[in-house]
């Protein structure tokens, strides 16, 4: 297990790792122009090689007008990104793309109207100042990957960038160049071999996510698969997608994922995508993210795995509707990292775990677990408050609750 240095060095990696993916927020608009309305499903298809910065493809959404007179609505999407053109209910309506909108002009659609479009795109993502999508390399070759909490999504899809309207469904259809694996969201549902030995990875999520979880990433990951067994007699798909240089570390901590499951399984109810999968995948920043089913790792080690996978049940599941209340993602997730030593490791632990929270917690006076300001990385991701004295919030109400 991690000594009290290495988990140190683990939360101050995932602090830094969540911070660095908020830079400029205060660039983000919080409304899109036009009417509102309910976004339903989503397709992303899109062309991704690691080794090259460009991405191209289309979105393709369905949606319900929310008001009267929908003459016209907004995508967010970074404007260095090039967009070739735009359908409506399968037919080429006019549009704009300025200010980081898409703005689109349907027309005779009323409200509750169902509707469908397509937004064929192409560009470098990885110039967007937040950092939603990135190239770099690992040991054994390059890697491309994304990240969008909080709001770096609109920089490499065009999309709804909110908390409050989920997703009903989503599917990722990823061409990628052969030698390469694509991780997503969801249920790998097939892999067509194109004529030039191209691969197209097709994932399905038929479970509702907010934006800032869906994810990508493509490198020349090996996969390990296994079954987790529940008491109950059910069974639940994992499988972790990493870098080859990481397997004979990967084959000693992998395996901490099934303690970690049933136990959070026991306490906080089902799994929440019990029918599709749990999985994670190596990227190259420090800490992790998790990406509803398919959590982005640096590595394996027990704290972090526990940490992105309370993330499931408080934050995927269950979504703060306010950037604003971010510490009860994070302080449930930090605290259930402490509940995994707790039942898994040793008594000890948990209390190192817990000790070493309020020791840091208290250095400096003041300071709620609400974060007042949002504009800002540093404040929004303070893991003094937002992830430690969260975790204390979470401890003192299990000592009086039970």
């Amino acid at each position: 297990m991690l000594p009290a240095l290495g988990f140190t060095q683990v939360y101050e990696d995932l602090f830094k790792a969540e911070q660095g993916s908020f830079y400029a927020k205060q660039k983000v608009k919080s409304k899109r122009s036009g009417g509102e309305y309910d976004l339903i499903y989503q397709k992303l298809n899109l062309t991704v090689d690691p080794s090259t910065r460009n991405i191209f493809g289309n979105v393709y959404s369905e949606l319900i007008a929310l008001e009267n007179g929908f003459t016209q609505f907004a995508y967010d999407l970074d404007d260095r990104m090039s967009v070739d053109s735009v359908l409506v209910n399968g037919a080429r309506t006019i549009y704009s793309h300025s200010n980081d909108e898409v703005i689109i002009f349907p027309q005779g659609i009323l409200k509750d109207d169902r509707l469908s479009t397509t937004v064929y795109y192409k560009g470098d993502p990885s110039v967007n100042e937040q950092k939603g999508f990135s190239y770099d390399f690992q040991k054994d070759g390059p890697i491309a990957w994304t990240l969008s909490e909080p709001y770096g999504a609109y920089g490499w899809w065009p999309c709804k960038q909110q908390l409050t309207d989920k997703i009903d469904s989503v599917d990722m259809q990823i061409t990628i160049p052969p030698g390469n694996k694509a991780a997503c969201l969801g249920l790998l549902k097939s892999v067509d071999t194109l004529n030039n030995d191209w691969l197209v990875y097709n994932w399905e999520h038929r479970y509702t996510t907010t934006t800032y979880l869906v994810a990508l990433a493509v490198t020349n990951y090996y996969e390990e698969s296994h079954y987790i067994h529940f008491k109950n007699g059910d069974s639940l798909f994992h499988t972790d997608y990493l870098y080859p240089a990481y397997k004979p570390a990967a084959d000693t901590l992998r395996r901490n994922i099934d303690g970690m499951m049933l136990l959070f399984d026991s306490l906080f109810g089902e799994y929440p995508f019990m029918q599709e999968k749990y999985g994670h995948a190596q990227f190259g920043r420090g800490g992790g993210m998790e990406h509803q089913t398919m959590s982005f790792m640096s590595d394996l080690n027990f704290d972090l795995m526990a940490h992105e996978l309370a993330h499931q049940w408080f934050g995927n599941k269950i979504t703060c509707g306010s950037w604003q209340d971010l510490w009860l993602n994070e302080g449930f997730a930090t605290y259930l990292n402490a509940i995994a030593r707790e039942h898994l490791v040793s008594k000890n632990r948990f209390l190192d775990f817990v000790n070493f929270a309020r020791t840091r917690v208290i250095e400096s006076p003041g300071g709620s677990v609400y974060a007042y300001d949002t504009s800002s990385a540093n404040i929004l991701f303070d893991g003094r408050l937002r992830y430690r004295k969260g975790a204390l919030v979470l401890h003192m109400l299990r000592w009086n609750l039970g």
